[in-house]
């Protein structure tokens, strides 16, 4: 493994450390970096503040648990959605103590920002294949995004009981059924 990815992984193990003990509001880069044994700069040097290093945690999760599988939506969602379900599963401690320390308006960019984006580029595969007009797709990507992160949100307010890969189904099938029926409506 690369120094810059040890690096980066200490430094999240550290934010989960950190978190134990401190609302996450509280949390600073300096106290990052000193529970490292790193400067501010080498912290810097990986990641533009601390809302990037949440957004590293979760794509990192995601890069671990598809491992190099070339997945697309529709025929992988159901893959790609377990990952998503599994990655926060794995990272409950850390989720849970976000959702409760921080501005849920933050919490839901990052999340739209690396697990949203995952869904809305997986369906250019579908759009490529109709003539949807870009507002639409634009439209159709925000609804699905959006109803992504609503149950998921739902789901660790319940406190993650629901298996990931049985969610992760029901989703892939909800939102595929639903995109085949509605694509064909906007070309």
């Amino acid at each position: 493994m690369a120094n810059s990815q040890i690096t980066r992984r200490a430094i999240a193990a550290a934010l989960k450390q950190l978190l134990e003990s401190t609302p996450f509001d509280r949390v600073t880069v300096t106290a990052l970096a000193s529970l490292c044994g790193i400067n501010r700069q080498t912290f810097y040097y990986h990641f533009r503040d601390i809302y990037d290093l949440i957004g590293w945690i979760v794509e990192d999760r995601m890069r671990t648990l598809l491992d190099d599988k070339n997945v697309s939506i529709p025929k992988d969602a159901e893959v790609i959605i377990a990952a998503c379900l599994t990655a926060l599963k794995e990272e409950r401690e850390l989720v849970t103590r976000l959702l409760r320390s921080t501005d849920p308006v933050i919490i839901n960019l990052i999340l739209q920002n690396h697990l949203g984006k995952i869904i809305e580029n997986s369906l250019d595969a579908i759009y490529e294949q109709s003539h949807v007009t870009e507002d639409d797709r634009r439209i159709v990507s925000s609804f699905c995004v959006g109803g992504f992160l609503n149950t998921v949100y739902v789901w660790i307010d319940k406190g993650m009981r629901e298996d990931p890969r049985v969610l992760a189904q029901r989703l892939a099938t909800i939102i595929c059924t639903g995109l085949s029926s509605v694509i064909p409506l906007l070309s």
